[in-house]
């Protein structure tokens, strides 16, 4: 993907001193002196010419790297979800520290992991859905940067998304770990429009951002996607998780613990033929394109009801341009009460170490989605207000 950090890319592998600022040219002259760490996972590639290069392999290459911090699922995403944590390790193969911002002691740094550190380089990939913790580790990790004085980089990258905004915006009652900006669902922002929501006057930080790709070789320009955790495997599966991660915070399956993550629903009570006669009905009702609806059978090895047989829909996405995610899910959901309404249910706290608050209310924004679903009028002006 296109990383800000290509600018010191063009300056180590080529000499090309063109889009350097003071900045970079600060890091540069001191990159034997000070110490660095970095923020980084498996997805933190750029394509340079030819190549895909690891920023871990760069950074080591050209400057005194002290550690590595990574964010939920680990530098190689190997955990799965929710409150599954990581600890701290050294990578014998990296030869490098790594720190975790999702371990058993919280979400934000040790101090003394920060002390001896001069520069923080950031270079994550972000997939332009509010719920995606990786942006608030960054928020969390420049709020305890910032108090011992370090300086920070963050190379922004490009949202997969694009700039389409869908679902509302997150109320401030209702931040967490899956949001802490009030913005919508999917966001339509970079991590550089985010950071800056918050930090626009924090004069430690440092955004460098991408090269359009007007202005590079048109074969540099090539988008890759590399899965960014273990359950986002593809730009696809990215569309269905703007609206299916709200099944987190419910007792139906999102599909976690099969190969097709976000992609399918169901539970064991569930009747196929009839939900989809239902979904059928409200597609026509709310004028939902974009998305047709398969008759589908699963068996999770993982996750809720692991071992046990899910009888529910598959989601084939007929044009992404009129597909609406975060809508489509809100109208599955509403369709399952409407013929379980004995079975279905939201689940209760903690979710990403939110003990107070309902889980589908910290993923979708607010509670009128909880609250509207047991009424049609309530339900209907709901739908009329999501991007």
């Amino acid at each position: 993907m296109n990383s800000g950090i290509i600018k010191l890319a063009k300056y180590f592998l080529d000499k090309n001193y063109f889009y350097l600022d003071e900045k970079l040219n600060e890091i540069i002259k001191n990159r034997n002196t000070k110490n660095f760490a970095l923020l980084i996972n498996q997805a933190s590639f750029f394509k340079y010419k030819s190549e895909l290069i690891f920023t871990l392999d760069f950074v080591k290459e050209f400057f005194n790297l002290k550690r590595v911090f990574a964010p939920q699922h680990g530098l190689f995403p190997i955990t799965q979800a929710n409150m599954i944590t990581w600890e701290n390790y050294y990578d014998q193969i990296y030869n490098t520290e790594v720190i975790s911002l999702y371990s058993k002691d919280g979400l934000k740094p040790n101090s003394k992991y920060l002390q001896d550190i001069d520069y923080i380089l950031i270079d994550i990939q972000d997939i332009g859905v509010r719920y995606y913790t990786y942006i608030w580790s960054i928020f969390y990790l420049i709020e305890e940067a910032t108090k011992l004085q370090k300086e920070i980089i963050i190379f922004n990258r490009k949202n997969p998304l694009g700039k389409t905004k869908e679902g509302i915006l997150l109320e401030e009652e209702y931040f967490s770990f899956v949001g802490l900006a009030k913005i919508h669902n999917r966001h339509g922002l970079t991590i550089k429009d985010i950071i800056n929501l918050k930090f626009s006057a924090n004069k430690s930080i440092h955004i460098v951002d991408f090269i359009e790709e007007n202005e590079i070789n048109q074969k540099e320009a090539i988008n890759y996607f590399i899965p960014t955790s273990p359950n986002i495997n593809s730009i696809e599966t990215i569309y269905f998780y703007i609206g299916f991660c709200l099944l987190e915070g419910t007792n139906i399956s999102e599909g976690r613990g099969t190969t097709y993550p976000f992609s399918i629903f169901g539970a064991p009570f569930i009747n196929e033929i009839k939900l989809k006669k239902r979904i059928d009905y409200y597609k026509h009702k709310y004028n939902l394109q974009g998305v047709e609806f398969i008759y589908h059978l699963f068996k999770p090895t993982f996750d809720k009801y692991k071992n046990e047989i899910c009888r529910g829909l598959k989601m084939i996405i007929t044009d992404k341009n009129k597909f609406k995610s975060l809508k489509t899910a809100c109208i599955i959901l509403k369709a399952i009460y409407d013929l379980y309404p004995d079975k279905f249910y939201f689940l209760d706290p903690p979710y990403e170490y939110e003990y107070t608050k309902k889980p589908i209310d910290i993923l979708f924004g607010n509670n009128l989605l909880r609250e509207s679903i047991n009424n049609d009028k309530s339900f209907d002006k709901l739908i009329n207000i999501l991007l």
